[in-house]
């Protein structure tokens, strides 16, 4: 909590949150998170305290907010009805 994200893997962060992505254009973090793997690992800089740390880091999966197997899945093609008129 209050640790600053400065640098993903070497490439900058800047204060909106984007990454350089190609000659003038700018993307979100997340494009650039998304290109890792579970399991891969990443440095982190980080501003903590007042502090610049490098922070080896390896990347885990993360939870699912509705389980594949709950009833407010997204339904199948099999699933819909086809009202008869």
């Amino acid at each position: 909590q209050g640790d600053v994200l400065m640098s993903f893997d070497g490439v900058p962060i800047a204060n909106d949150g984007t990454v350089d992505f190609r000659s003038g254009e700018r993307i979100a973090l997340t494009w650039l998170v998304s290109q890792k793997h579970i399991g891969d690992r990443a440095t982190l800089r980080v501003r903590r305290g007042g502090a610049t740390l490098n922070i080896d880091v390896t990347l885990g999966g993360v939870a699912l907010l509705v389980p594949v197997e709950s009833s407010l899945r997204k339904p199948r093609a099999t699933d819909l009805r086809v009202p008869s008129y």
